[in-house]
């Protein structure tokens, strides 16, 4: 339940309804933080929200509100899916059946309806979320050049190798060197990254423990 102001809440109601129900969406005891407005899919997508934890993995959620349609879902979603391991939509009770077609094409995809009373939000679970099976190349993507480099050396001196600094000009050289020759690991040391704040010292992030 979040409390709102206003007759028809805004995406930043639904925000702060996310902040407060983590349990829609992870486990109780993991450590997580929510980022807003983050670019993905070489930020042809600003995702409303993307959840970091270390046990669930990376969910992100894509919020609909009464004041808004359909219009771009069918992409919004092509995208979530490529990047990350859980994907939710929290959407108005108004605009469900416009949604219905597009979240049909998705079946992994978990759905929240929510509606208002009293100046509260409430949301009732339709659908579950199942892992969404998609390439980590695209979740490391999300990462800046700086960050995957750094990466590189990390994996390379863990495993007492030397990085091959002339074969790694381009984001992508560099996440299909860290997902070929180290596993999953990079995965989850990036998500480890994000939650415990370590980015890029010349970027500014803004984390919501959740």
């Amino acid at each position: 339940m979040a409390t709102i102001s206003h007759h028809f809440s805004y995406e930043a109601d639904a925000k702060l309804f996310i902040l407060n129900n983590r349990q829609l969406f992870l486990s109780k005891h993991e450590d997580a933080v929510a980022l807003f407005e983050k670019g993905i899919s070489r930020d042809k997508t600003i995702a409303d929200c993307l959840i970091f934890s270390r046990e669930t993995g990376l969910v992100g959620i894509e919020i609909k509100t009464a004041h808004d349609t359909k219009k771009r879902l069918l992409h919004q979603l092509h995208d979530y899916t490529k990047v990350c391991d859980y994907v939710y939509v929290l959407l108005h009770d108004a605009v469900y059946a416009e949604a219905k077609p597009i979240l049909d094409q998705y079946p992994q995809v978990g759905i929240y309806c929510y509606t208002e009373a009293d100046g509260n939000l409430y949301a009732g679970k339709l659908r579950e979320a199942s892992y969404n099976k998609h390439d980590y190349r695209d979740t490391l993507d999300i990462m800046w050049w700086t960050e995957l480099m750094n990466l590189a050396k990390l994996n390379a001196e863990i495993n007492h190798q030397q990085v091959p600094f002339k074969r790694l000009h381009t984001k992508r050289s560099i996440e299909n060197y860290l997902l070929n020759n180290y596993g999953s690991a990079p995965i989850k040391q990036f998500y480890d990254n994000v939650i415990r704040g370590r980015h890029d010292k010349d970027k500014v992030v803004k984390h919501y423990e959740i």
